[in-house]
């Protein structure tokens, strides 16, 4: 049996390894860890990462290019808000406020606060800014209807079989 204190400090050395913590994660999930615990304690591991690879000219511009295009699809279907699921950073979702009208209402969840805080900053820093809130994809704290669009990118991808 492991339990979270334990593996979070496998998970730091694992990290630190340059392992991919939520697979190496995989076999504990069921002994005193659920997934969610290790998607929270990886991504809390990378805070930070997804705003300093922005310094990355090639990285920024793909992002920019990204953000532009996501808010062309949103304006296309006339939304007043929008949601980011898995806002981590807000490196995404930055660029998408960027790019689209004022009048549109953002707001953003994440299973990491320490990632919700570091986004926070970075869309202050930004002049942006966005409602975010600490929540688990897999129970969205909002009432049916609460906003127009919920959007996820690369959300989905470590909550494998809970989509």
């Amino acid at each position: 049996m492991i339990n979270k204190s334990r593996f979070t400090a496998d998970a730091r050395r694992w990290f630190a390894a340059g392992d991919n913590v939520i697979a190496r994660a995989a076999p504990l999930v069921g002994q005193d860890i659920t997934q969610q615990d290790a998607i929270e304690v990886a991504y809390d591991l990378q805070t930070g990462s997804y705003v300093e690879a922005l310094a990355d000219p090639a990285y920024r511009a793909d992002k920019q290019a990204w953000g532009r295009r996501l808010a062309e699809v949103l304006s296309g279907l006339g939304v007043a808000s929008v949601c980011e699921a898995g806002v981590g950073e807000a490196t995404t979702l930055a660029p998408v406020i960027e790019a689209t009208s004022p009048a549109v209402r953002f707001a953003g969840f994440d299973l990491s606060l320490s990632r919700l805080l570091q986004a926070r900053a970075y869309l202050a820093g930004q002049g942006q800014a966005a409602r975010l809130f600490c929540a688990d994809l897999l129970r969205i704290p909002l009432p049916d209807n609460a906003v127009d669009v919920i959007l996820t990118n690369h959300g989905i991808e470590p909550n494998g079989g809970g989509e």
